[in-house]
């Protein structure tokens, strides 16, 4: 004789809770990334206002950023390729 461990609405509920779980992971997955750095001159001081390029190799579209009073620049939300 076997044995049923979970009746079928147990058995549907935990499904449903497995489904949404993975759903949130799923969601939680990036596929962009960014470049982050700062711009020094050659005595280690921070360069503000400089002019960084960032251009992705394989489609060329590029974005331009300013550095802030620190030095530092970011470009976020970039597709996944070479730049």
């Amino acid at each position: 004789m076997a044995h049923r461990y979970f009746d079928k609405k147990t058995l549907q509920s935990m499904a449903i809770i497995f489904m949404l779980v993975g759903a949130g992971w799923l969601h939680a997955q990036v596929i962009t990334g960014a470049i982050s750095g700062n711009v020094t001159d050659s005595t280690g001081a921070a360069v503000s206002g400089a002019t960084v390029t960032v251009t992705n190799q394989g489609t060329g579209v590029s974005q331009v950023l300013t550095t802030d009073s620190s030095g530092f620049y970011a470009a976020e939300g970039l597709s996944v390729a070479l730049y």
